[in-house]
């Protein structure tokens, strides 16, 4: 502070105090600091909520695509194994210069074609030429990569996608679903392979672009890895002309699509193709070499709390100036005489109060966000946000009680939260409710009040801001519109699949029926032949029959096997308490009758009981048990045991021999159909069994698993869905 001589003499001050100076520092950087803080808190939530959005977009895509996907193998499926198909090939290709196919077969392939949405088919034979092409752009040359692709499933018998290309040529790009052709039996060469060539325009990338909100920004992005680069594969929004042709090195920083090659899943902040800052979530397609990328521009997402800042901005700088000039008013309020100080005071305070009236009459009028003053009665003020909101003027609203512009079914519910107020339950309150607009449409807020009381604790009104949230209500019913739809397209192909199933159970019947005919016959024609005819038959040739009549057999025990196999799946589970110790014993005394010159050691553990199913239960102890008595057969004193151990989910049961064992580095062969780690001339059997077990076990919720050393026995463990119960 500086001093100067008056006329008299005196010291007089002038200038700024230094504590008034402090003081107006620390309140300014405080109100700059507030600020920003509310304005990093805003961004940070609006963030956090796109992330959100993105994440289910990015989820929904990935499901969408996926059931594409498998659609499209399912036509490959549907005439993989098509016995029709089969002879139509094969009758193509027997004539000695192919021709044209008959009438009604290109009338099906074209109805195919035109049914399921292919552009072009073309039919390869069994060397792997064409035979045989249909659909609008069929002179078009195939890539190499498809040739190679058709070579491999002649060779390997499995329909497969072929993944997206582009043609410079033609300016065309496609996708095809490759499809050999195995006859009814589904064994042996393919007769030939019929390729659907995908027009990826005419769905899938539709289905990529479309975006389930209105926005200005976003869009989802398909890419994979070629080469070093991410590679860009459906039509660009905001780049034209750039499908499978635009692309970027994997290295390259701060790209999502690159990221998303690279294994990042989640969501990030980065730049676009366009250089362009953007929030984005990535995704793995599952069964398929595709990314998925939904992103939008990072300034739509900040947009709306753009103007809100302005406006905070404004206010922190008009806090700051009456900061500025409160402080100023006090320095020279020292500087008059103390008989003005008492009027000075009550004028000033009169100034603040009125200043303060204003900003806040200021503040609510202006403010972006609805605002509303509410009575205990029921009448109220309202802003412009609000008014436009709803659409009515403000002479139209003065007249209303709140409870006249919301929506009837909402009342009952906002009531009770004022009511929480005024008894001093909260003290602020945050739901959704639905006004009437003036139109008599609903439009979904966002509601946040509060109670303003008097000194004596008495209520004057409800505080409330009110956001209009319609447009993601709107949102978020689409996106359940759409999760319903997915779930009736999955409910469509699981009944589908059902009827396939019993299907496919008829035509297991027939083929065993048919088989068991032809192998009875065989078997009593070479009894027949070996009782009327032995002595005109020398030596070698009663060796053949018996070979055929033991082979015949063993074929009838393999139908059988394959069957119960079948039969596991269908079986309905009805669990009850089983007696586990007793069920064993009866098992293994039935495969003892059944192996009466093998005599074992058989030792069962008591008191084990369990809930489960005791006709499942029984045959995979009649398995084991088998399984045992077989491979102790070269065995000096062989032993069986039956028991269970503690685990830490519950018991795990176990059925243990001192047999043969096996090699612990097969062990994953064990439970594989028709997989012997055996010659069957050593050890009898068809190689279904222990897979009959792995299915049941499974079925009944639980894993089975073998351990065993060669020459020193096997032990076959097992679990079930619940933990061990003793009854009776």
């Amino acid at each position: 502070m500086n001093e100067t001589l008056t006329a008299g003499g005196k010291k007089a001050r002038s200038g700024i105090p230094a504590w008034a100076v402090a003081v107006f520092l620390l309140l300014s950087l405080g109100i700059g600091t507030a600020g920003l803080y509310f304005y990093s808190a805003q961004k940070k939530l609006r963030t956090a909520d796109f992330a959100k959005q993105l994440g289910a977009v990015a989820d929904l895509k990935i499901q969408q695509i996926r059931n594409w996907r498998r659609e499209r193998l399912g036509d490959a499926l549907a005439v993989n194994r098509n016995p029709w198909l089969f002879s139509t090939l094969e009758l193509l290709q027997a004539r000695p210069k192919p021709g044209t196919p008959s009438q009604g077969f290109r009338d099906w392939l074209d109805g195919f074609r035109q049914g399921y949405g292919y552009r072009n088919i073309d039919i390869f034979g069994a060397q792997g030429e064409i035979i045989f092409r249909m659909g609008p752009d069929s002179a078009e040359d195939l890539p190499a990569s498809v040739r190679l692709r058709v070579a491999e499933a002649l060779r390997t018998g499995q329909p497969a996608l072929i993944d997206l290309y582009f043609s410079d040529k033609t300016g065309l790009s496609g996708m095809d679903v490759l499809a050999p052709v195995l006859g009814s039996v589904g064994t042996g060469r393919p007769v030939g392979v019929i390729v659907f060539h995908i027009d990826p325009e005419d769905f899938l990338f539709p289905l990529i672009q479309t975006w389930p909100m209105p926005s200005a920004s976003a869009e989802t992005l398909l890419v994979r890895l070629e080469g070093d680069d991410v590679l860009y594969l459906n039509e660009l929004r905001h780049r034209k002309g750039t499908a499978g042709r635009l692309r970027f090195p994997l290295s390259k920083t701060g790209l999502p699509a690159a990221a998303a090659v690279r294994g990042f899943s989640g969501v990030m902040e980065g730049t676009d193709y366009r250089g362009i800052t953007i929030l984005a979530a990535s995704r793995s397609i599952p069964d398929s070499p595709w990314f998925l990328v939904a992103k939008v521009d990072l300034e739509e997402i900040l947009l709306p709390i753009r103007f809100e800042s302005r406006i905070l901005l404004l206010l922190c700088l008009a806090l700051i100036a009456t900061v500025g000039g409160a402080t100023g008013y006090f320095i020279r309020r020292e500087q008059v005489v103390s008989l003005r100080q008492t009027v000075d005071n009550k004028a000033r305070a009169e100034k603040a109060l009125r200043e303060s009236q204003e900003k806040f009459q200021y503040i609510f009028e202006y403010s972006p966000v609805g605002k509303s003053l509410t009575l205990p009665s029921g009448e109220i003020q309202v802003n412009k946000a609000f008014q436009d909101m709803l659409g009515y003027s403000r002479e139209e609203l003065e007249n209303k009680k709140w409870q006249e512009i919301s929506f009837p079914g909402d009342i009952e519910a906002t009531q009770r939260m004022l009511d929480g107020l005024l008894q001093g339950q909260e003290r602020s309150v945050r739901f959704q409710k639905r006004y009437v607009h003036k139109s008599g449409r609903i439009v979904w807020t966002d509601v946040q009040s509060s109670l303003r009381r008097d000194a004596d604790g008495r209520p004057l009104y409800f505080m409330t801001a009110i956001s209009d949230i319609t447009e993601r209500k709107q949102a978020e019913e689409e996106i359940l519109s759409l999760n319903a739809e997915l779930d009736e397209r999955v409910r469509n192909r699981t009944a589908r699949l059902e009827e396939a199933n019993r299907e496919l159970e008829a035509f297991s019947y027939s083929v065993s029926h048919d088989l068991r005919a032809p192998l009875r016959i065989i078997d009593g024609f070479s009894q027949a032949l070996l009782e009327d005819c032995g002595d005109r038959i020398d030596e070698e040739g009663r060796s053949h029959l018996d070979r055929i009549r033991s082979n015949a057999q063993f074929m009838g025990h393999l139908i059988d096997d394959m069957l119960k196999l079948a039969r596991v799946s269908k079986t309905e589970i009805q669990a009850e308490n089983v007696d586990l110790s007793g069920l064993a014993r009866q098992s293994a005394a039935d495969i003892a009758r059944a192996y009466p010159k093998h005599p074992l050691d058989v030792i069962i553990a008591a008191g084990l009981f369990a809930r489960s199913d005791p006709r499942l239960l029984r045959a995979v102890l009649d398995n084991l048990f088998d399984n045992a008595w077989k491979f102790t057969a070269v065995t000096p004193r062989p032993r069986v045991e039956f028991g269970a151990e503690s685990g830490g989910k519950g018991p795990a049961y176990f059925v243990r021999d001192n047999g043969i064992g096996f090699d612990m580095t097969y062990v994953g062969k064990l439970f594989g159909a028709f997989q012997r780690l055996h010659d069957r001339s050593e050890f009898p059997g068809t190689g279904i069994g222990l897979a009959t077990v792995q299915r049941i076990i499974r079925r009944l919720g639980g894993r089975v698993w073998a351990e065993g050393r060669e020459g020193l026995g096997a032990t076959f463990f097992f679990t079930l869905n619940e933990p061990e119960r003793r009854i009776g």
